[in-house]
């Protein structure tokens, strides 16, 4: 395994998880 992926990795889940929690939190907020 690369170690350099990791590090690159975080952020994109993050930013992921970020989407998908801001996604479910507009659509509980707009019902």
């Amino acid at each position: 395994h690369d170690p350099c992926v990791l590090p690159r990795a975080v952020p994109i889940v993050e930013a992921m998880a970020a989407m998908t929690l801001l996604d479910y939190y507009l659509l509980a907020k707009s019902h």
